[in-house]
C-alpha cells in the first residue's frame, strides 16, 4: 500500500510516467498468484491527495487477486484441454487417414503384384505356347505401368502437400493437349463402348503459357475419372474455349451417376473414393482429382464442378486469361472428335 504516491520511494520509477500524468494520491495494489508464479497485479487507486488504507480496503483486494487468480487459472486450464482436444482430434484423423491410405494403397500395390508374380511364374513354364507367352508379358508390363502410375502419383501428391510443386511452363497449345489427354484415356474407353467426344475449338482460340505436362495430366485424370463413371456405352465430351475477359474454360463432361452436393468437397480429398464398391471394382488410388485440382490451382486457376445424382458431371478447368499469347491461332489447333468403340 502506498499512501502517499508522490513520496513513496517503492513507486518512485512510476511517479513521472504515472502517478503525476494521472494525478494519482494513494495506491493499494495486491499480487495475482498461482502457487508460486505471480500472474499480474490488481491496483486502486485514490486521485489528487493521500489516503489512509484500511484493513478492510486491503482485504478487499486481496479477495479480488484471489478471484482473478482462480479465473486465470481456470482460462489457462480451459486452453489446455482445448489444445488436448485438438490434438487428440488431430491423431485420430491422422490414424483414420492412414488406415484409409493404407487399405487403398493395399489393393492398388496388392493387385499388380499379384499379376507380375502369377504371370511370371507361368512364363517360366518351358512349354508355354508363344501366343501366351506374349499375352502374359504382356499382362505383366501393363501391372508394371499401372505400379509406376500410383507411385508417380503418390509422389506428385507428396510435393503437393509439401509446396514443392513446380511448373515446367512453355507454349502450349490446348487442342493437341486435349487431344493427348484423350488418348491417354481412350483404351479404357473402347473396351467399355464409350464414346469420346471433342468438340472443334472456337475459332482462333490462342496458345497458352503453362506446363504443358501438368495440364496434360489434370485433363487426363478428369477424362479417366468420367469414363470410369460413366456407363457402358456412354458418352464423355472434352472442350475448350476462351474468353478475352472470362480466361479459358476447359470441361469434362460425363452421363455417370453424379454426386450430391453435401459429397463435392469428399471428393477432392486425397486418397478418398465416394463409391467403395466402385474402388473395388475399378480401381484407382483416390487421387486423381486432388492432383487435378492442385495442377490447375499451381496456374492461377480453378477447377469448378457441376453434377446432378442421376445426370452426370461436369468438371472445367477455369485458366486466367493473362495466361495467354499474342497470336490469333495456337500453333497445331484442329478440329475433328475422337470416338471410340461406336457400333
Amino acid at each position: 500500500a502506498a499512501e502517499d504516491a508522490l513520496a513513496d520511494d517503492r513507486i518512485v520509477h512510476l511517479r513521472e510516467v504515472y502517478i503525476r500524468p494521472f494525478g494519482i494520491g494513494a495506491m493499494l495494489t495486491a499480487p495475482i498468484r498461482t502457487g508460486q508464479e505471480v500472474l499480474g497485479i490488481v491496483s486502486a487507486c485514490s486521485p489528487l491527495r493521500p489516503r489512509t488504507w484500511t484493513a478492510e480496503d486491503k482485504g478487499f483486494m486481496a479477495s479480488l487477486a484471489d478471484l482473478a487468480a482462480v479465473a486465470l487459472e481456470a482460462g489457462r486450464r480451459a486452453q489446455a484441454m482445448s489444445r488436448l482436444a485438438a490434438e487428440k482430434d488431430r491423431a485420430e484423423a491422422a490414424s483414420r487417414a492412414k488406415s484409409l491410405l493404407l487399405g487403398t494403397l493395399g489393393h492398388e500395390l496388392r493387385t499388380p503384384l499379384n499379376a507380375i508374380i502369377g504371370f511370371a511364374e507361368l512364363l517360366r513354364t518351358e512349354e508355354l505356347p508363344k501366343a501366351d507367352r506374349l499375352e502374359f508379358a504382356g499382362h505383366v508390363i501393363g501391372a508394371g505401368h499401372h505400379l509406376l502410375g500410383v507411385f508417380n502419383a503418390m509422389l506428385d501428391q507428396a510435393r503437393v502437400e509439401s509446396g514443392a510443386l513446380t511448373l515446367a511452363e512453355a507454349r502450349v497449345s490446348l487442342p493437341e493437349l486435349i487431344d493427348e489427354a484423350a488418348g491417354l484415356v481412350l483404351p479404357e474407353a473402347a473396351t467399355r463402348n464409350i464414346r469420346l467426344d471433342r468438340p472443334a475449338p472456337p475459332p482462333g482460340l490462342p496458345a497458352l503459357q503453362g506446363d504443358a505436362g501438368r495440364l496434360r495430366q489434370a485433363i487426363a485424370n478428369l477424362a479417366a475419372n468420367a469414363v470410369k463413371f460413366s456407363p457402358a456405352g456412354g458418352r464423355v465430351e472434352l472442350g475448350a474455349s476462351f474468353d478475352a475477359r472470362l480466361g479459358y474454360r476447359i470441361w469434362v463432361a460425363d452421363e455417370g451417376p453424379g454426386m450430391a452436393a453435401d459429397d463435392l468437397p469428399r471428393a477432392f480429398e486425397p486418397f478418398r473414393q465416394l463409391d467403395e464398391g466402385l474402388r473395388r471394382r475399378a480401381g484407382g488410388a483416390g487421387l486423381g482429382l486432388p492432383l487435378a485440382k492442385a495442377f490447375v490451382e499451381a496456374h492461377g486457376g480453378t477447377l469448378e464442378v457441376a453434377s446432378v445424382p442421376g445426370q452426370g458431371t461436369r468438371m472445367t478447368i477455369v485458366l486466367p486469361a493473362t495466361r495467354a499469347l499474342r497470336q490469333s491461332e495456337a500453333p497445331g489447333s484442329r478440329g475433328g472428335r475422337w470416338s471410340c468403340g461406336c457400333p
